[in-house]
């Protein structure tokens, strides 16, 4: 077994190397371990960003129907061995997948029907002990896999968490530049609207060279806290990130002092600057009368520990909501569930734009400074 491992691992990292897909280096691992367990089904299940629902799945040698119905599956319902290898962080096995009463009918007839009739699943694990997604492989039902078996799974379940690690830093990095692209173009749409209002506001031309060098400083400065921040305290991220939008326009912060994690401080800050520009182009920043008003509440009680954010703009045109998702939108959502575990409700009420985050107050957030 040990040189089929080593085969194993090389053929791996020969594709990270290379830079393979994630999603192709798993299939890969899926197919050669069945190879040397035949005549066993293998397959590696994914979590989401959250680590609270399964995103994806592959199983090469089964219909995709089979990968595509775990889809979804929440790690806290339990209704098969993934979900509670997971949920227990440590393998488990069913040798008896039909008459299995820990786990739901659903699964149960699923995994028959698709010839699953016993299985071990095996947690793939990641950076700092946190479970990724897992590694299940099959057996006949009445046997039990060899020691030497149990020992290559459990060794292949380990690189396939290295894999999943892989991925999420290439999923990443994909949003970075997704992001990285839209910035850009709001960006020149940011400058070009401080340029309008610095004219308009100061005609003489020294005086708008003065007001119009700082304003693009402080521009510079939220595009690079964006990309660069340390631990920092929300007030001073607001402040920094809203400062160029400002524009003569009343903009309320009030709330609590709290230090977020450089991960959370990133998150908000481009949550922050995707709103201002979007006000700065259709809401209560691109006229003379808008006012923006910015709250945020640390609730440190033991039956809720949350964390609320209150963006609210008024004064600004009628509001008209979005025919579709825009990638702002998607980046807003998708940064803050990633960074800190939180959700986004957007109302487009018609006196003005209303943003809330919520989020339960974890060590992934920051620390409540007293």
């Amino acid at each position: 077994m040990s040189k089929q491992l080593e085969a194993l691992r090389s053929m791996a990292l020969r594709q990270l190397a290379e830079g393979e897909p994630a999603n192709g280096i798993l299939r890969s691992i899926c197919l050669e371990l069945e190879k040397i367990l035949t005549p066993s089904v293998v397959g590696v299940t994914m979590l989401d960003r959250s680590l609270q629902t399964f995103e994806e799945a592959i199983f090469p040698s089964l219909p995709a129907e089979y990968a595509d119905a775990l889809k979804g599956i929440a790690v806290a319902d339990k209704p098969g061995t993934c979900a509670l290898a997971v949920f227990k962080g440590q393998t488990v096995i069913s040798r008896d997948v039909l008459n299995d009463s820990r786990f739901s009918d659903g699964w149960k007839t699923l995994g028959v029907t698709h010839g699953l009739r016993a299985l071990v699943s095996i947690p793939a694990i990641g950076p700092r002990g946190l479970t990724l997604g897992t590694l299940v492989v099959t057996f006949e039902p009445g046997t039990t896999l060899s020691t030497g078996s149990r020992k290559l799974a459990a060794a292949a379940a380990e690189l396939c968490g290295l894999v999943l690690r892989y991925r999420r830093t290439q999923m990443k990095h994909e949003l970075l530049l997704g992001e990285l692209q839209h910035r850009m173009r709001n960006l020149f749409g940011a400058v070009g609207a401080i340029v309008h209002a610095t004219a308009r506001a100061h005609p003489d031309p020294e005086e708008f060279q003065k007001v119009f060098d700082g304003r693009l400083k402080a521009l510079a400065k939220a595009h690079s806290l964006a990309l660069n921040a340390d631990a920092i305290e929300l007030r001073q991220l607001i402040h920094d990130t809203l400062a160029p939008y400002t524009l003569g326009h009343e903009i309320g912060i009030e709330g609590p002092q709290l230090m977020l994690t450089q991960e959370a401080a990133v998150a908000l800050s481009l949550a922050t600057h995707e709103l201002a520009t979007n006000a700065a182009k259709y809401g209560a920043l691109s006229g003379n009368c808008g006012s923006i008003k910015v709250e945020w509440e640390v609730d440190e009680s033991e039956s809720h520990r949350r964390f609320v954010f209150d963006w609210r703009e008024s004064g600004g045109p009628v509001v008209q909501p979005p025919r579709r998702q825009g990638f702002g939108q998607k980046t807003l959502t998708r940064g803050v569930a990633s960074a800190f575990d939180a959700s986004v409700d957007l109302q487009y009420n018609p006196e003005g734009l209303h943003c809330r985050i919520r989020a339960p107050l974890s060590p992934r957030l920051g620390d409540r400074v007293n």
